[in-house]
């Protein structure tokens, strides 16, 4: 038998992370709980659906139907619209307690989602750098890629008032024309037959799939 000695480095994990949105707290906050339940998907695109109580004690979990499932946390602290904070097992099936924070703040007519994930137990060195990547394909879901978080565009909102509406229909996908707002070269068109580029894959994140056996 081979016994390996663990340090408190080795035991804990620390990750920190901001995002700026343009939408109101209210909207953000409705918009984190969609993405944490039935809009949860793998960094491949594959829906990864979980369920979330809302509320002080309420359950995280993957339902599998046939009272078959993954228990990822409970809420241990709700503050409608600034805090959403999770505790418990997560992905892990070995010993591993988790907190989770989101807290949400608003400036100048957006709000900044500063997130925090603590963890202390046993952790593979290999499943620290795949945690990490894990949760930043998460909030790239924020940069509104898809039609999920449409209500974080306020833009659409004004062209789905008028004749024309988004105007999408000549494109190879829908929403081809965004761009990250320091990614938009000068004389910029849409190329309208440019396919879809999947953001960079990861063999295994967090939230790829549950690690419980």
């Amino acid at each position: 038998m081979t016994e390996t000695v663990q340090t408190i480095e080795n035991l804990a994990l620390n990750i920190t992370q901001e995002v700026r949105v343009r939408a109101s707290l209210v909207d953000t906050f409705d918009a984190l709980l969609e993405q944490m339940g039935p809009h949860n998907s793998t960094p491949e695109g594959k829906p990864l659906p979980r369920k979330i109580e809302p509320w002080p004690g309420g359950r995280w979990y993957r339902d599998l139907g046939d009272n078959n499932g993954h228990f990822w946390g409970q809420v241990q602290a709700i503050k409608r619209p600034t805090l959403m904070e999770i505790a418990g097992p997560l992905f892990a099936s070995y010993p591993l307690l988790s907190n989770v924070q989101y807290r949400l703040s608003e400036s100048n007519g957006e709000t900044m989602i500063t997130f925090r994930h603590t963890a202390f137990g046993f952790i593979p060195e290999e499943q620290k750098k795949n945690v990490a990547e894990g949760w930043t394909y998460i909030f790239h879901t924020y940069s509104t890629y898809g039609r999920g978080l449409d209500i974080l565009l306020g833009v659409y909102n004004f062209l789905d008032l008028v004749p024309k509406g988004r105007d999408e229909d000549g494109l190879a996908f829908t929403m081809a024309w965004v761009r990250h707002h320091d990614r938009y070269e000068k004389g910029y068109f849409v190329d309208p037959a440019a396919t879809y580029s999947a953001p960079k894959k990861s063999d295994a994140s967090c939230c790829s799939g549950e690690h419980h056996s």
